[in-house]
């Protein structure tokens, strides 16, 4: 367990504010360099739809990030989701069933990877980063299975997810983003939270706290690909491609990776609050360069540029963390008691022998008695 000592810096509410900073940065160039365009409502609100679903994908990453099993595989369950969602509304079935199978699908993937980190949660986090980017692969490979490669569109007259995915969106996904955090900031688990990832993969108790982490991280992954198949009036398969990296990118600009050195409850809840404005403050930088007419391989240069910069800050910061040395953790060798040793008793003096000066003898005849037993032949000499 990582050790306290005094009263730790808020951590996390400092970074928050740094984001807080960097959205901030993010505004001034957008409106410098975008214009009227960039300031405008109708693109405002725009983003603020095109957020939603990447608060949903970004923040199920950085609970799994933040509990120490890293889990990759939302942008597979999004566009599994998709792909559910549009094929049962076009095939004649009712919204609230296509939503509720879908939601089912990102429940059942992100409670199998929950599994799979609460079982190897002593193993190294490669492991678990492995079997989520083997769920991501899978399922978009079920996905395309399933549509055959193509688009299906949803059809006209829906009721629930046109609405939902259009023009109360970004209230949804803060709706929903701000349970957890409620959450986290009431109960230990909050408190807890960044400490999984602080202490190791040694600690038995956070083996439940990577499993809800994993599970809560499938049910925002397909309710983003809900929201997106909504925005979009279809269902696809290429749901998210390459999206994987801009939320990793977001979760590292959020100083997920940071450990929470203060142990406090409302700490976390700053921690994944910086999720929200990360994800809102990438949106709005890719929204300018599309604005500004940015050839379409340029946006991932900067996402690489983020992630490997952010990924550099996140280290140092969690260089300071003290933590005891594995050797001092592993389990001692078993040792069968040892019975304790009774004391020996003393020894008694030897009388000396008849005619030593000791007992009274004349040393002059002792002497000679001596002298006499050197010149005397050992038995069998010759």
């Amino acid at each position: 367990m990582g050790e306290r000592t005094g009263r730790a810096a808020p951590v996390k509410m400092i970074w928050f504010f740094c984001c807080l900073g960097f959205l901030l940065t993010v505004l001034l160039i957008g409106a410098a360099l975008g214009g009227r365009n960039f300031t405008s409502a109708l693109n405002l609100r725009n983003v603020l739809i095109q957020v939603s679903w990447t608060w949903m994908m970004a923040f199920g990453m950085a609970l799994t990030f933040a509990a120490g099993c890293p889990d990759v595989s939302q942008a597979g369950v999004g566009a599994l989701a998709s792909v559910i969602v549009a094929k049962m509304v076009s095939g004649g079935a009712g919204e609230g069933a296509a939503v509720a199978c879908a939601l089912l699908v990102g429940i059942a993937v992100g409670s199998l990877n929950g599994l799979f980190a609460a079982v190897f949660r002593r193993r190294t986090m490669l492991i678990t980063f492995a079997i989520t980017a083997g769920s991501l692969y899978f399922c978009r490979s079920i996905a395309m299975l399933i549509s055959d490669g193509m688009t299906t569109p949803l059809g006209r007259g829906l009721n629930f997810i046109f609405p939902l995915s259009r023009e109360y969106a970004p209230f949804v996904s803060l709706a929903l983003c701000a349970l957890p955090l409620i959450l986290f900031s009431v109960t230990k688990f909050g408190g807890f939270l960044f400490h999984a990832s602080e202490v190791g993969e040694r600690d038995r108790r956070t083996g439940g706290q990577r499993f809800w982490a994993c599970f809560l991280s499938g049910l925002f992954a397909a309710i983003g690909g809900i929201l997106l198949t909504g925005r979009l009036s279809a269902g696809t398969a290429l749901a998210f491609s390459n999206q994987e990296f801009t939320f990793l990118a977001i979760v590292l600009v959020a100083g997920i990776a940071i450990p929470n050195l203060a142990h406090r409850k409302g700490e976390a809840a700053f921690g994944l609050g910086g999720v929200l404005v990360a994800a809102l403050s990438m949106t709005l930088w890719n929204n300018m360069l599309i604005l500004l007419g940015v050839a379409s391989f340029v946006p991932p240069i900067f996402t690489g540029a983020i992630i490997a910069l952010f990924a550099i800050v996140n280290a140092l910061f969690c260089i300071p963390m003290r933590l005891p040395s594995p050797a001092a953790e592993e389990p001692r060798p078993y040792s069968a008691p040892v019975a304790p040793v009774a004391p020996v008793a003393p020894v008694a003096p030897v009388a000396p022998p008849p005619g030593h000066p000791e007992a009274g003898g004349d040393p002059a005849c002792w002497e000679g008695l001596i002298e006499d037993q050197r010149d005397r032949p050992s038995p069998g000499s010759t």
